[in-house]
């Protein structure tokens, strides 16, 4: 399994981040045909002990830890593109969230700060007028 880039998307709000997707590499069929052959060599062996299992140990663990790692990336990217989406665009849900609490905030006679000097000179500003 690799992660891969879903082609020809539709970039909405100039965001830098890009949605994917798993792709198995080679031909699922052969894969399920090789376990398939593994499975049948450990049955026709006669051997009943767990240990027989030990033959397909590193075909496993190759295929899971594949899946593990790529479906990690891919939840980490497609997060992080959905992040930006929902960030940046007009009508993202945490853009409208954020404007709607900025608009909240002045309407209560709050003040936004937007940077953390902003925040410091207020903060000393208050400080001062209890001393």
């Amino acid at each position: 399994m690799v992660p891969v880039e879903v082609a020809e998307q539709e970039i909405p709000c100039n965001i830098s981040s890009r949605e994917y997707t798993l792709e198995m590499l080679g031909d699922p069929e052969v894969a399920a045909e090789q376990i398939e052959r593994e499975i049948e060599a450990v049955a026709r062996s006669g051997c009943d002990e767990p240990e027989c299992l030990i033959i397909m140990a590193p075909f496993l663990t190759l295929a899971v830890g594949s899946l593990v790692i790529s479906g990690s990336i891919v939840i980490l990217n497609n997060t992080a593109h959905w992040l930006e989406i929902e960030g940046t665009c007009d009508d993202g849900a945490i853009k409208v969230a954020v404007d709607d609490m900025k608009e909240f905030a002045d309407e209560l006679g709050g003040q936004v700060v937007k940077s953390k000097d902003q925040f410091v000179r207020w903060f000393r500003n208050g400080i001062n007028r209890l001393v």
